[in-house]
Protein backbone atom coordinates (compact mmCIF):
# COMPACT_ATOMS: atom_id res chain seq x y z
CA UNK A 1 0.00 0.00 0.00
CA UNK A 2 1.31 3.54 -0.70
CA UNK A 3 -0.29 6.58 1.19
CA UNK A 4 0.28 9.95 -0.33
CA UNK A 5 -0.06 13.54 1.64
CA UNK A 6 1.79 15.74 -0.49
CA UNK A 7 -0.83 18.85 -0.31
CA UNK A 8 -2.33 18.64 -3.58
CA UNK A 9 0.53 17.85 -6.26
CA UNK A 10 -0.76 14.00 -5.50
CA UNK A 11 -1.29 14.16 -9.31
CA UNK A 12 2.02 15.11 -10.54
CA UNK A 13 3.48 12.23 -8.17
CA UNK A 14 1.32 9.40 -9.50
CA UNK A 15 1.62 10.73 -13.54
CA UNK A 16 5.41 10.13 -12.60
CA UNK A 17 5.37 7.02 -10.84
CA UNK A 18 2.75 5.17 -13.00
CA UNK A 19 5.04 6.36 -15.78
CA UNK A 20 8.32 4.96 -14.61
CA UNK A 21 6.99 1.67 -13.02
CA UNK A 22 6.65 -1.63 -14.68
CA UNK A 23 3.01 -2.72 -14.21
CA UNK A 24 4.11 -5.92 -12.71
CA UNK A 25 5.47 -3.23 -9.84
CA UNK A 26 2.35 -1.32 -9.34
CA UNK A 27 1.12 -1.06 -5.81
CA UNK A 28 -2.14 -3.12 -5.30
CA UNK A 29 -3.22 -0.39 -3.13
CA UNK A 30 -3.07 3.62 -3.41
CA UNK A 31 -4.33 6.22 -0.79
CA UNK A 32 -4.56 9.89 -0.68
CA UNK A 33 -6.45 13.24 0.21
CA UNK A 34 -8.04 14.28 -2.97
CA UNK A 35 -9.80 17.89 -1.10
CA UNK A 36 -6.88 19.89 -1.50
CA UNK A 37 -6.41 19.00 -5.52
CA UNK A 38 -9.83 19.76 -6.13
CA UNK A 39 -9.45 23.22 -3.75
CA UNK A 40 -6.44 24.06 -5.54
CA UNK A 41 -8.39 23.81 -8.56
CA UNK A 42 -10.53 26.76 -7.91
CA UNK A 43 -7.93 29.13 -6.92
CA UNK A 44 -4.84 27.68 -9.53
CA UNK A 45 -6.72 26.60 -12.52
CA UNK A 46 -4.74 24.44 -14.41
CA UNK A 47 -4.18 25.01 -18.04
CA UNK A 48 -6.38 23.78 -20.27
CA UNK A 49 -9.39 23.41 -17.97
CA UNK A 50 -7.85 20.33 -17.01
CA UNK A 51 -8.57 19.18 -13.41
CA UNK A 52 -6.03 17.23 -10.91
CA UNK A 53 -7.94 14.97 -9.43
CA UNK A 54 -9.33 13.96 -13.03
CA UNK A 55 -5.59 13.69 -14.25
CA UNK A 56 -5.01 11.23 -11.19
CA UNK A 57 -8.36 9.28 -11.63
CA UNK A 58 -7.52 8.40 -15.11
CA UNK A 59 -4.68 7.76 -15.03
CA UNK A 60 -4.94 5.36 -11.62
CA UNK A 61 -7.91 3.86 -13.94
CA UNK A 62 -5.86 3.45 -17.06
CA UNK A 63 -3.60 1.36 -15.08
CA UNK A 64 -6.49 -0.95 -13.93
CA UNK A 65 -7.33 0.86 -10.65
CA UNK A 66 -10.89 0.75 -9.12
CA UNK A 67 -11.29 4.14 -7.80
CA UNK A 68 -13.31 4.61 -4.43
CA UNK A 69 -14.11 7.96 -2.62
CA UNK A 70 -13.98 8.18 1.17
CA UNK A 71 -15.45 11.59 1.82
CA UNK A 72 -11.89 14.21 1.54
CA UNK A 73 -9.73 10.86 0.07
CA UNK A 74 -9.71 8.53 -2.57
CA UNK A 75 -9.07 4.72 -2.38
CA UNK A 76 -7.97 3.20 -5.29
CA UNK A 77 -7.60 -0.59 -5.65
CA UNK A 78 -5.75 -2.54 -8.90
CA UNK A 79 -8.11 -5.25 -9.88
CA UNK A 80 -6.75 -5.18 -13.28
CA UNK A 81 -3.26 -7.33 -13.97
CA UNK A 82 -2.94 -7.84 -9.81
CA UNK A 83 -2.75 -11.88 -10.19
CA UNK A 84 -0.09 -11.31 -12.84
CA UNK A 85 1.41 -9.13 -10.48
CA UNK A 86 1.37 -11.68 -7.56
CA UNK A 87 2.36 -14.85 -9.99
CA UNK A 88 5.69 -12.79 -11.37
CA UNK A 89 6.98 -12.17 -7.67
CA UNK A 90 5.88 -15.61 -6.49
CA UNK A 91 7.53 -17.63 -8.98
Amino acid sequence: MVQIDIEGYEYILLEGFMKELPDHLLPPVIHFERKVMVAQDEIYPLQEGKKRLKIAEDLMKSKGYALHHEGEDLLAIRVSGFRASFDNVMS
